[in-house]
């Protein structure tokens, strides 16, 4: 989507909100970039927008018909194609996430 980023200041200002009034511990809220081809200027760019200006994780999700499918046939992404870039990709997110709340102990949630 082009106008992906139109919606985040008002995005983390709900955020914020939620945090203020509903739950004062909520933390290590990030956001990350999906469908991203790394030879697109327009996404290098984006990228480089979005993590200078927001929190966001490291890791990227490549661009794939399989998450497209994967959508389609209500499977994740990792069982309907567990090989495909973003399946890999989705799983490296979830590690950075993991160590980023420090949540893995030898391979343990």
């Amino acid at each position: 989507d082009d106008n992906t980023l139109e919606g985040m200041n008002e995005l983390l200002d709900q955020i914020q909100e939620v945090k203020e009034e509903l739950n004062p511990d909520l933390q290590n809220v990030r956001c990350f970039v999906s469908k991203y081809q790394k030879g697109n200027q327009a996404h290098i760019q984006g990228a480089e927008i979005i993590r200078e200006q927001y929190p966001a994780m490291d890791t990227t999700i490549r661009f794939s018909g399989v998450v497209a499918r994967s959508t389609f046939m209500r499977m994740p992404v990792a069982l309907h194609s567990s090989r495909s870039a973003a399946a890999e990709d989705y799983e490296a997110l979830v590690t950075e996430y993991l160590n980023m709340i420090g949540g893995v102990q030898d391979g343990e949630i």
